[in-house]
């Protein structure tokens, strides 16, 4: 464990008195010296974790001591030596994570005193003779995965009575699950997964029956093979020590056995995609241990309120792909520990629980899409602080998408297209700067495009497609690739780059003509009841802006009117926060907001659309109308400015004191 280089030197071959020789991971080359044949008293032999190569030199069967002998995780090829067939004493032999190749030699499997052999992760082929564990009574732990044997699991393996762990992930075992592993009562991990094993009639599966005499049976993994049938009653006589059982990606039919909740260890229980029917097992919800419940790509059904416990222990939660209908029970939101759920693909109705989103470890993903879903999203998702993906698409969900979104901020894929969402789209999605991927397609949504949508540099696709948005398509950023972005089916767009082909904005010929700015007009508010907004100015503050610049401005103008600059309005309203809009017209938007000093004002800010047809006409209308206006409801004139934005573009400013609320 160090970072030791270069080749292992072969003067060490000369050392015969030498016991122990441990050079596992350090940064080790070449090959072994052909030497260490010379090292009688070698008793450990650690080299695991290197780089060492080449193929096992045949001289290591002459180091007759040897007990421990660990070559693992190296880059050695070739076939494994028949020489060491000879080291009657060995009682570790770790070839794991190599190159190995060739079939294991059958004198290998006479090494009576053997506790641990680990061939895993090579290029090893052949078959495991039928009588191959018959001499091997020590043996405590045999890994065979991940290699190219093929066959039947040896029936032999009864004799190896102290084993403890068996794993064969291999593709490639073939045949029934022999009764005889029944008779490991040691037994503790069973992986048989990724093979070609079967089980086409109930008796089939009597192994699962002679299991339950494994009462240390931790880890039984059965997934990617071929059982077929029903899972037989006798899974829940299964160890109460259980703790993963897996029989995914089978042919599995029928029921979830309706006592597997007495295996009250299981703490990850995985069926997903096979072709399991009925509700979910009452019983289910006494594994108050789970961490991982997977049935996804199934056709179970019913409801799941009954069957789901007080999982506080759970993580992972995939039920998708099924016919589970009713509400999502708001018991979900008490998982405390849930790191990702999954609901996609089934038939859940009514609306999302608001708790649901207040589960703080949430940090993965959270999946709703393609059920029956209504109303609003809880504004309760602003709590996802560490979610990294939401989906909640083709549902039935209405309203606005809420702005809570946008404290998110590690949310990288955002879908919720093919909704019934109206409203604007919220600015405050511009802060999630790791967005890569938005849809809000196929909705209602109205409005403009967010132009802060330019500055996620992180987002490469953006789905617009198929609302009722309006105004100028912005042209930086995302909005520069027209293959990242998609904005048709929105009619009332205008602009943008000239690959995704829409019409050009009207204003634009009719800035060279008139080059007028867009007039924020801002109000005085009071808030209490309904308010009134009565619009807004008087057109001649203009002609007599002209006539004091020409007199000069007098003390008390100076005085009176206080001046507020483009960032202060820009402050006051959150940088035009769709959180702080009133309303929309015909010719502009108004905004709430609030701008601090030594005088507090509430105020509201409208925006005038300059792109639409009869805006300056329609405004400079209600200043006429202003002027000639007393009452008590109306605004009194306080002050005018004239500022440049931060695009550099004319912007003035009107604002008045405050409007007297109506009942």
């Amino acid at each position: 464990m160090n970072s030791l280089e270069g080749n292992i030197p072969s003067v060490l071959g000369l050392c015969s008195k030498l016991d122990i020789l441990g050079l596992k991971n350090d940064h080790l080359q070449g090959e072994i010296p052909v030497e260490f044949g010379n090292l009688k008293d070698l008793v450990i032999l650690n080299l695991y974790a290197n780089y060492l190569s080449e193929e096992l030199p045949s001289v290591l069967g002459n180091m007759s001591s040897i007990q421990r002998l660990n070559l693992g995780n190296n880059k050695f090829t070739g076939p494994i030596p028949l020489s060491l067939s000879h080291l009657s004493g060995l009682s570790l032999l770790v070839l794991e994570s190599n190159n190995l190749s060739g079939a294991i030699p059958s004198a290998i499997w006479n090494i009576s005193s053997l506790i641990y052999f680990s061939v895993a992760v090579n290029a090893l082929s052949g078959t495991i003779p039928p009588n191959a564990l018959s001499n091997l009574p020590y043996l405590q732990i045999l890994l065979l995965s991940t290699n190219r044997f093929h066959g039947h699991i040896p029936t032999s393996l009864a004799n190896a009575s102290n084993l403890r762990y068996f794993e064969i992930l291999n593709k490639k075992f073939s045949g029934l699950v022999p009764l005889e592993i029944g008779l490991l009562q040691g037994l503790q991990s069973l992986s048989l997964a990724k093979n070609l094993l079967e089980a086409n009639k109930t008796k089939d599966w009597n192994f699962m029956t002679a299991l339950a005499n494994c009462s240390q049976l931790l880890y039984l993994q059965l997934d990617y093979n071929r059982f077929r049938g029903t899972i037989p009653s006798s899974v829940s006589n299964l160890s109460t020590s259980l703790q993963y059982l897996t029989l995914s990606n089978n042919e599995v039919s029928g029921v979830i056995p309706e006592r597997i909740g007495e295996v009250v260890g299981i703490q990850v229980f995985a069926l997903e995609y096979n072709y399991l029917t009925g509700t979910l097992p009452y019983s289910l919800s006494k594994l108050g241990s789970l961490v991982e419940l997977s049935l996804t790509g199934n056709g179970l059904s019913g409801h799941i309120d009954l069957a789901i416990g007080n999982f506080t222990l759970l993580n992972y939660l995939y039920l998708r792909e099924n016919f589970f209908i009713g509400s999502i029970p708001s018991i979900l939101g008490n998982f405390s520990s849930l790191l990702e759920i999954d609901l996609a693909r089934n038939d859940f109705t009514g609306t999302i629980p608001g708790n649901l989103f207040n589960i703080p470890t949430l940090s993965h993903y959270v999946d709703l899409s393609y059920n029956q879903l209504e109303g609003a999203i809880p504004p309760e998702v602003g709590n996802l602080k560490s979610v990294t993906a939401l989906s909640a698409n083709s549902n039935r969900l209405s309203g606005e998408i809420p702005a809570t979104l946008g404290k998110c901020q590690l949310l990288e894929n955002l879908q919720l297209q093919n909704n019934f969402f109206e409203g604007s789209i919220p600015s405050l999605l511009s802060r999630l700067k790791g967005l890569e991927t938005l849809d809000l397609s196929s909705n209602n949504l109205s409005g403009q495009i967010p132009m802060l949508f330019e500055n996620l540099t992180a987002l490469h696709y953006l789905n617009l497609s198929f609302n009722d948005l309006v105004g100028e398509v912005p042209t930086g950023g995302i909005f520069a690739n027209a293959t990242a972005v998609s904005v048709q089916g929105n009619p009332k767009l205008c602009g943008g780059i000239q690959n995704i082909h829409l019409p050009r904005c009207s204003f634009e010929s009719s800035k060279k003509k008139h080059k007028f700015p867009v007039v924020p007009v801002i109000l005085s508010l009071v808030g209490l009841g309904a308010l009134v907004l009565l619009l807004l100015l008087v057109y001649f503050l203009f002609t007599k802006h002209r006539k004091r610049l020409a007199n000069g401005p007098s003390a008390s103008s100076s005085l009176e009117s206080p001046l507020f600059s483009y960032s202060q309005l820009l402050k006051a309203t959150d940088s035009f926060s769709t959180a702080n809009l009133l309303g929309t017209g015909t010719f502009g938007s108004v905004y709430r907001g609030k701008i601090d000093g030594e005088t507090e004002y509430f105020v509201a800010v409208k925006v005038l659309k300059l792109q639409t047809p009869g805006a300056l006409k329609s405004f400079a209308a209600e200043c006429e109308a202003m002027r000639n206006l007393r009452h008590r409801n109306l605004v009194k004139v306080i002050t005018a400015c004239s500022s440049i934005d931060f695009r550099g573009m004319t912007s003035k400013q009107l604002c008045l004191s405050s409007c007297l609320m109506a009942a």
